[in-house]
């Protein structure tokens, strides 16, 4: 996905 939220984290990461 593009944006994704690390275990209930306000953590965006870009997948490729």
């Amino acid at each position: 996905s593009y944006l994704k939220s690390n275990y209930g984290t306000m953590s965006l990461s870009q997948d490729s």
